[in-house]
């Protein structure tokens, strides 16, 4: 039983072993047959043809700092072979190799080059018996190129004609007759087989192997003489040496080995024997050969020595000359100073010879100085000399720069330095600080530079701007601090060197003020800088939106119930030796109250902008800007306003307003604190009733007014119990309406009083005005009804800016005459007016009733003839007693208003046969009659206005505008309905507008016209008028007639360019390498990606520096840019890259994994990934492959046979 489990177990190993045979077998046929099918697409290996061989130097190659190693270093790379798979058709080469017999792209190169060596009759005759050996070199190849470009039966294939070789390309028959030689360079590889001489000799303290020269043997057996042939060998030695030897020059030492057992032979004339009684083997071995001098006993004499003389010339030039040890050289011929390092030499100076040497050319160079007085002198000094330039005041131009007097230049090259005229060198440094424990990421440069320091020449006569800085407020981040305070360093302007004066960016000086301030002929200007705590003030919202300090109770607060730091900027005017208690008291603003904050919103509003008294702000935010960077809180639930929570898509300008409650003082920097304001839709409603006041007392009995809600259909009652206020001196109640949304529809109806007494003869006008400052709803007409548009306001304002409605009934009985006079253009009530009333020639006189406001007709008691109306400009004239049948009534204006112009005459009378009332005569468009009812316009004086458009900037800059006519600083449509209240400029109106017929007065009240620009271009002016890309100065009014003789006035606004340059820096992806030759295209486009047309597309490359400057260009626009080509050896960028740049000059990228910002102001970092390259040639081939899968296979087969044998012996 054991012995069956024995065999059994012994089966199942020789089993296992069977099986594992049977897979490595079929494993390693596998693995042939894989790599016998893919033979064709690998075998792309090919001979290295540099003819160099590689060598790198080590410590062995160094004595101490000198180089001694006489090899040269040298690592294969593409130029090493003469086929570049980059510069070929890769499957036209894969199917040459597979059509060729050998599966070789060496045979390949070799059959295409060899038969186009046959063709090209430029390097071979095809006719000569002979053809000399053609050297490898750069012409050879682009020969060859030629020819296989032009022979159709050679082989697409395009040779590197960049290649490093010094080889010869053998062709045609050889000269059997004569020994072959083949020159390599000295110090190159010598050769190990074949029936050749390896030649050396001794060169610069060594041996060196200068190339080979054929060998010969005689005999037979073990007797064999080896032979070399002598011209053979003078040959090689004269062509290496660039000599003339003969037999009789040199001696020779031979040897089977490199470097011993040499015997010293004396050199025959035809041919000498270097070896006897050799073996068959021995004497087709390949020999060393050493030159020894002649008639020397010594095989190893090192006395025929050569030593290497290199000539280096300044343009990266050179040659070497190999000479006899003592021989002497002659420096050659130029205008150059050579060194060998100890010594110095001139041309034609000798120089002997008895070590290597090498000799550096530096070139002489002329500087000429030519002065005002027309003196010329000359000096010739070495390149690289540091001349001093003269003394004096005068600066000197040359080599395209200017220098100052006395400076030091190094020449060189030729030079003429030319004395300058009087000349003002004004040099910049914007010093910018590093202040302990801020952080900034941005730092200024000079304006439009990206250099920190800059120089400035002025010649006599010529007037200096000063230059700006790229950035006038630096805001940075305090660390360790959790509110995310900020400090802002302020540029305060340019002091001069040495003296407490500090001139302005943009300050003209002519030259007579340039002398005043300079220094030998410079003025070295320092930017000055502040960063005091409390010249910064930041700005911050309360969640709560509750105004905790006020007037006598300004406090530090809890920072938990505030936002961070949402914007800074630096607060000027204030004296920091003071403490910050009496900062505030001197300076601090807050409200008196906490449920109002509105008039400190204003008072700190108004410090924004600088000025020469008492503390101002160098920016202040928009509110659109709060709003947005109030979304994250909104998110997170921390806004209310009363209790309510703020919602993120609530955040603008229709829903709440941005209230600045306090600026006070604090120990880290001048707070800033604001809240929110609820808007809240509303409409003013106004009824005012004018004229006999017993009507007016029975009218407003029932008198109603109906707003209804257009969207909903709600409708509201206005009753004279409701009103929401009532003014007795002008009759008017006044209704407020609540709850309007924004834009919502509102019908707003009145609905006067209907009298029951038929015995009371009366009459009714109405008429209505609608007032909005916001939207341009202003309108005026006659009637009961209109319908106007909701808007929305923050409650706290206190201002007359709210839409009005204003309704206004006349009542007259018909016993009276009721005279209004009003604005002719708005239909307004204006008191100031005086009348007289005429019939016949003779004033009509009246008695005044104080009690009913109004003038009796009184013939024989009255004492009145000139009436005076209220002073909302209503007349009542009771009439009774009084009638037309004894002539009309002239009424007569005996006053107009101030400032307008009087009516003149007004004749009333029947006007038919029915006896019916009416004008006769006047000025029928001032002046209108309805029912006893006479309505007076008086007009002002009529004038024009004419809007120009000034740049100081390119033509290419200009762009169309938008301007606001203004009325007293109101948008003219507030006071007057029917202006244009804005128009655009451009060159299609020669870029200026004229109103005309505009005003003097409004409503009794003198107007200052003034314009306001709020669009150039696409860009909208910020909330504080200001643009982010332009200046805009408004200029003085100028004061004139037109042709008629009216007041004319002209305003005008110029534009200056506010730009901005930026600099990209061209990287590898670890910022390592900064590269050259990427070209980018920088194009404006919207949010969507779209072109902007009218911005100009710009292109440029970096340079060697990698970098490249995009100028020209504006603030918070959005660019793209597009790598139109990537830097060689890069793969070009396959996307977009968007960014804007901020004014602060901080850039910001949209989401790339290759562009940044960089760390200073309007700079961006754009990087690229290397290129994975094809290989350029060559390959270790696949003759592995085939041996380890035939060691498979033959290591599995003799496995097998072992298994079988022994298991046939066990049977």
């Amino acid at each position: 039983m054991d012995a069956f489990k024995s065999n059994k177990l012994q089966l199942n190993i020789r089993n296992i072993l069977f099986y594992t045979v049977c897979t490595l077998f079929c494993v390693a046929s596998c693995v042939f047959l894989f790599f016998l099918s893919v033979t064709h697409a690998v075998a792309l290996e090919q001979e290295i043809r540099c003819g160099i061989e590689e060598h790198t130097h080590t410590d062995s190659c160094y004595n101490g700092d000198f180089l001694t190693c006489d090899k040269t270093a040298h690592t294969h790379d593409g130029n090493c072979y003469i086929v570049l798979l980059k510069e070929n058709d890769i499957n036209e080469i894969l199917t040459l190799i597979g059509d060729n017999d050998d599966h070789s792209l060496e045979n390949v190169i070799t059959d295409t080059m060899s038969t186009a060596l046959t063709f090209n009759s430029n390097i071979n005759s095809p006719n000569s018996d002979t053809n000399n050996e053609v050297p490898l070199t750069r012409d050879t190849v682009e020969e060859l190129n030629n020819t296989i470009s032009d022979e159709e039966n050679l082989p697409d294939i395009v040779l590197n004609e960049n290649i490093n070789s010094v080889q010869m390309l053998a062709v045609g028959n050889q000269n059997q007759n004569t020994a072959q030689t083949f020159a390599v360079d000295i110090g190159g590889k010598p050769a190990t087989s074949g029936m050749v001489a390896n030649v050396y000799v001794y060169i610069d303290g060594a041996w060196k192997f200068i190339g080979t020269t054929d060998i010969t043997r005689s005999g037979s057996g073990s007797n064999y003489s080896v032979h070399v042939a002598t011209d053979g060998l003078l040959s090689l030695v004269n062509e290496a040496l660039d000599t003339d030897y003969t037999y009789q020059s040199f001696d020779i030492s031979a040897s089977r080995y490199q470097s011993s057992s040499f015997t010293k032979y004396t050199l025959d004339d035809q041919s000498t024997t270097i070896a006897t009684r050799q073996s068959n083997s021995n004497s087709s071995k390949v020999r060393y050969i050493r030159l020894v001098p002649k008639g020397t006993n010594s095989a190893t004499s090192t006395a025929f020595n050569f030593y290497t003389v290199s000539y280096y010339y300044p343009d990266g030039s050179s040659n070497q000359k190999i000479l006899r040890a003592g021989s002497e050289v002659t420096i050659p011929e130029g205008n150059y100073q050579w060194s060998d390092g100890r010594n110095t030499y001139t041309a034609g100076d000798t120089v002997t010879v008895n070590s290597k040497t090498t000799l550096t050319a530096t070139p002489f160079y002329t500087v000429t100085y030519q002065y005002l007085n027309g003196t010329v002198r000359e000096e010739v000094v070495l390149s690289g000399t540091s001349i001093r330039l003269p003394s004096g005041n005068a600066d000197w131009q040359g080599n395209g720069n200017i220098y100052e007097a006395g400076a030091s230049v190094v020449i060189s090259k030729d030079t003429v330095f030319m004395e300058m005229p009087p000349y003002i060198r004004v040099n910049y440094n914007v010093a910018f600080p590093d202040v302990n424990g801020v952080t900034v990421s941005t730092k200024p440069t000079v304006a439009g530079l990206s250099v920190t320091t800059v120089s400035d020449g002025f010649a006599e006569g010529i007037s200096a701007v000063i230059r700006n800085v790229s950035q006038q407020s630096v805001s940075g981040k305090v660390s360790n601090n959790s509110t995310g305070l900020s400090r802002v360093i302020q540029f305060r302007g340019w002091r001069i060197q040495n003296t407490d004066i500090i001139l302005q960016p943009n300050t003209t000086l002519v030259w007579d003020e340039l002398m005043q301030y300079a220094t030998d002929s410079t003025i070295n200007l320092t930017a000055i800088w502040e960063y005091n705590a409390l010249q910064t003030a930041s700005f911050f919202i309360r969640f709560d939106s509750v105004a905790v300090d006020t007037e006598g109770n300004i406090t530090g607060q809890d920072s938990n119930k505030y936002t961070k730091e949402i914007f800074a900027a630096y607060v000027g005017g204030v004296d920091t030796s003071l403490g910050t208690g009496t900062l505030q008291n001197r300076y601090g603003i807050a409200d008196t109250t906490a449920d109002n904050s509105y008039g400190a919103d204003q008072k700190i509003r108004a410090l924004y902008g600088e000025r020469t008294d008492g503390v101002w702000l160098s920016a202040f935010p928009s509110d659109e800007f709060v709003f947005s960077s109030l979304v994250q809180y909104a998110n997170t639930g921390y806004l209310s306003v009363d209790g309510v929570p703020v919602k993120a898509e609530d955040l603008n300008d229709r829903e709440y307003a941005i209230r600045w409650y306090v600026f006070k003082s604090q120990d880290d920097a001048w707070h800033i604190d604001g809240k929110l304001v609820k808007k809240e839709g509303l409409i003013h409603v106004y009824k005012t009733f004018a004229g006999n006041k017993e009507l007016i007392t029975e009218a407003k009995s029932d008198f109603y007014i109906d707003a209804t809600d257009v969207s909903t259909g709600v409708n509201t009652v206005l009753n004279l119990s409701n009103a929401t206020s009532y003014n007795s001196a002008t009759d008017t109640y006044m209704w407020e309406i609540t709850n309007v949304d924004y834009g919502e529809l509102w019908t707003i109806t009145e609905h006067p009083h209907l009298f029951s007494d038929p015995s009371v003869e009366f009459s009714v006008y109405s008429e209505y005005t609608v007032v909005d400052a916001h939207e341009n709803q202003s309108i005026t007409g006659s009637g009961t009804s209109l319908t106007v548009r909701g808007m929305t306001y923050a409650l706290d304002e206190g201002t007359d800016e709210v839409l009005r409605a204003e309704f206004t009934n006349i009542y007259n009985k018909s016993n009276s005459i009721i005279i209004k006079k009003q604005d002719a253009l708005t239909g307004v009530s204006i008191g100031g007016a005086t009348f007289r009333l005429v019939q016949n020639g003779k004033p009509l006189k009246f008695s005044y009733d104080s009690q009913s406001d109004r003038y009796i007709y009184d013939e024989q008691n009255g004492t009145h003839t000139v009436l005076s109306g209220t002073a909302n400009g209503y007349f009542e004239i009771s009439i009774q007693n009084f009638s037309y049948d004894f002539g009309n009534i002239i009424v007569e204006e005996v006053k107009a208003p101030t400032g307008y112009s009087p009516i003149g005459n007004i004749e009333i009378g029947y006007i038919d046969d029915d006896k019916t009332i009416g004008i006769i005569g006047g000025n029928s468009q001032m002046i209108k009659y309805v029912n006893g009812i006479l309505i007076v316009g008086n007009s002002t004086d009529s004038m024009s206005v004419t809007a120009k458009k000034l740049w100081d900037c390119p033509e290419n800059e200009w762009q169309p505008v938008t301007l606001q006519l203004l009325a007293n600083g109101k948008l003219v449509t507030t006071v007057i309905a029917g202006v244009q209240p804005q128009v655009v400029l451009s060159a299609d109106n020669n870029w200026q507008h004229t109103w005309s017929n505009l005003p003097v007065y409004v409503n009794g009240v003198k107007i200052e016209w003034s314009i306001k620009e709020t669009v150039i271009g696409t860009e909208h002016t910020k909330a504080d008028g200001s643009f982010v890309n332009w200046l805009a100065s408004y200029g003085i009014p100028i004061q004139s007639t037109d042709e008629n003789g009216n007041p004319h006035v002209t305003l005008t606004v110029t534009n200056t360019t506010k730009r901005v340059m930026l600099r990209l820096t061209k990287t590898n992806m670890n910022k390592s390498l900064q590269l050259q030759g990427a070209t980018f295209l920088l194009e404006a486009v919207d949010a969507n990606g779209n072109v902007i047309s009218s911005e100009i597309a710009k292109n440029a490359t970096t340079g060697e520096n990698g970098t490249l400057i995009f100028d020209n260009l504006k603030c918070d626009i959005r660019y793209r840019l597009t790598e139109q080509q990537s830097p060689e050896g890069y793969l070009e960028l396959s996307e977009y890259i968007y960014f804007t740049i901020h004014e602060s000059g901080a850039v910001t990228v949209e989401e790339s994994y290759y562009a940044q910002a960089s760390g200073t102001a309007y700079n961006i970092l754009v990087r690229n990934a290397e290129a994975i390259p094809l290989p350029e040639s060559g390959g270790i081939g696949i003759d592995m492959f085939y041996a380890f899968g035939l060691m498979l296979i033959v290591l599995s087969f003799c496995i097998y046979i072992y298994y079988l044998c022994k298991r046939r012996c066990q049977n």
